[in-house]
């Protein structure tokens, strides 16, 4: 729909970062448990099935980009997908060497 269509526009104006489509493994330890993340950012991930908690809540998460290493960040739920599926997660936090190690995998995407 026309109205769906200018939504989505707006929320990707309010974005830092531009999102990328790509499927990269994330291991979440306090679920135990390793996820596929649906879009990807110098800023943040979205999960589109995966409930990992509520509005606000931090928690770490070591993202696994292939050939880069293990990349550790302190994420926040910034938001709760449209369906009420899913979770957009905002890095909070992330150290320098791991900052440079996100953005040189990303790079390869821009």
């Amino acid at each position: 729909m026309l109205i769906d269509s200018v939504l989505e526009a707006r929320h990707q104006d309010q974005r830092k970062f531009p999102r990328i489509p790509l499927g990269l493994s994330i291991l979440v330890p306090r679920l135990q448990q390793r996820l596929i993340c649906q879009n990807f950012s110098h800023g943040g991930c979205f999960f589109q099935t995966s409930d990992l908690g509520s509005v606000g809540e931090t928690f770490s998460l070591f993202l696994d980009p292939p050939e880069i290493g293990i990349i550790i960040v302190e994420g926040r739920i910034a938001h709760k997908g449209d369906d009420g599926q899913g979770s957009g997660i905002e890095f909070v936090s992330i150290d320098d060497e791991d900052k440079f190690k996100l953005a040189y995998f990303l790079e390869i995407f821009q």
